[in-house]
């Protein structure tokens, strides 16, 4: 399945004030391949800038892109990535089991968001199993989360009791809308 994502991203501390704010995007191609990245807008001094992963299956690479240093790197997939890639959500009409995860999620509701049925999904996640994490993942777009919020303890060393949220804003589901996936390595 072909698509791409736009999300706002937002870190907000313990009395919900706005820490960081940034765009995200996510794009798939059919075979597999995807794209991620983010802009950075709001640092004084400095113009916008872009850093992205783009995951090529049909080269087995891996091309990371950084914004601020505008430098790049290209690392080999393993076949074993690149079968995950190629397989992601495509056969889990539940999503409980996509992506991958070390602990099982508790499915906690379905619901609609940006007219795709999702199922709500939370799991307890970190080093210490201290955070909380929803995703609200949509069975039509590979079990790609559209909606994600994660809870911080009050004992997080960056933002105390914080919360970080990935909300999508646009799904377009055309193979134009991918041009973060055009050959980037040719």
């Amino acid at each position: 399945k072909t698509f791409t994502i736009q999300y706002a991203y937002t870190s907000k501390n313990a009395q919900g004030a706005l820490i960081l704010s940034q765009h995200k995007f996510v794009a798939r191609r059919g075979d597999g391949s995807i794209a991620s990245g983010f802009v950075v807008d709001d640092v004084p001094g400095v113009p916008p800038t872009l850093t992205r992963s783009i995951q090529l299956t049909d080269k087995a690479v891996k091309i990371f892109a950084h914004g601020f240093s505008q430098s790049t790197s290209t690392t080999e997939l393993s076949q074993a990535r690149v079968h995950y890639l190629q397989t992601l959500g495509s056969s889990d009409p539940t999503c409980a089991s996509t992506p991958p995860t070390a602990s099982a999620p508790e499915q906690v509701g379905e619901g609609s968001f940006l007219d795709f049925r999702v199922l709500k999904y939370r799991r307890t996640i970190g080093k210490a199993g201290d955070q909380t994490r929803e995703e609200w993942r949509a069975p039509a777009l590979n079990c790609q989360p559209l909606y994600t919020i994660t809870q911080l303890p009050a004992t997080d060393n960056v933002v105390p009791g914080g919360r970080l949220e990935d909300t999508a804003t646009s799904v377009n589901r055309s193979e134009e809308h991918t041009s973060e996936l055009q050959s980037h390595h040719d």
